[in-house]
């Protein structure tokens, strides 16, 4: 068995794509963002509110809002299990045009092997 010295690696990218609103013309290039096997979101909203952008329909994006507490159970009691497992699901999807979207946002990507970080980059140099 060889040793690999690579870590799994949870890459947070900042940007600003704007100066006082978001450009369009990166509205494409986060849509494949989005897309790709190893994104795991969006940090980003409006101004004075944050939201946690999980894919896209058409130009609007799909969120969560980071700010909804969940109630907490006993993983132990399956009952409370039950009850704990409702509270990861919404009812409906929260959707809001991108050009609403302020310029600050960060881009999250997980690369588990070495493998898809290689992947990753190569897919990302390809939006360029």
């Amino acid at each position: 068995e060889v040793h690999s010295p690579w870590q799994p690696l949870l890459l947070i990218v900042p940007l600003r794509l704007g100066l006082t609103e978001i450009n369009p013309i990166y509205f494409d290039a986060l849509k494949k963002c989005l897309s790709l096997r190893q994104s795991v979101g969006i940090i980003g909203g409006k101004p004075n509110h944050a939201h946690y952008f999980i894919g896209y329909v058409g130009e609007d994006l799909v969120y969560l809002d980071p700010h909804t507490t969940q109630p907490v159970g006993d993983l132990d009691d399956p009952e409370e299990r039950f009850t704990a497992d409702e509270s990861y699901h919404c009812r409906f999807a929260c959707r809001m045009s991108m050009t609403r979207l302020d310029p600050s946002i960060a881009v999250g990507f997980y690369c588990e092997t070495e493998q898809d970080f290689n992947d990753l980059c190569k897919s990302l140099r390809a939006l360029a």
